[in-house]
């Protein structure tokens, strides 16, 4: 009896994380409907790809030209959350978002190495890559040249790639 709690404890455990998982990508309806159950879902619980965008990492530009740039293209510019000084960066408690379903996206630029929150990977970036259905989605911000940059140009057309 204690390995079927076992398991009945392990296969909800990853249905909640693909839920959370689903959710987040703006696929929770089709997710679903692919379950063997019959659940009819209420568009009221289900997030859209409206909500929080976290916006982090070492950059140069204003924090009212990021917003500025969000609204050019139709954004809601109170949607971003802006993190874009060394100390901020380097203070910021990665840890929280785990699990969370507060953003929806994480826009990332360079960053320091040590960071709060880092677990067992080389940087952060590389522990919310390896762990899409813990982390909200990851987009890195690069420049023209594929280097991780934020600068007005980069964050515009990620803006344009991924959101828009």
């Amino acid at each position: 009896m204690e390995e079927l709690e076992v398991l009945i404890a392990d296969v909800t455990e990853k249905i909640q994380n693909q839920i959370v998982h689903h959710n987040r990508q703006g696929q929770l309806n089709y997710y679903i409907s692919q379950l063997p159950i019959d659940y009819e879902s209420s568009n009221n619980y289900i997030q859209e790809k409206e909500g929080k965008i976290l916006v982090i990492g070492q950059s140069q530009v204003r924090k009212k030209d990021f917003r500025g740039i969000a609204s050019s293209l139709g954004i809601d510019s109170k949607r971003f959350d802006l993190i874009i000084s060394y100390e901020e960066v380097k203070r910021f408690p990665f840890n929280r978002l785990a699990y969370s379903d507060h953003y929806d996206y994480i826009f990332v630029g360079p960053m320091p190495h040590k960071v709060k929150g880092l677990e067992d990977e080389a940087s952060i970036i590389a522990q919310i890559e390896n762990n899409p259905d813990v982390y909200p989605e990851l987009i890195r911000v690069l420049s023209q040249s594929g280097e991780l940059k934020i600068t007005k140009s980069s964050f515009k057309r990620a803006l344009e790639e991924n959101i828009i």
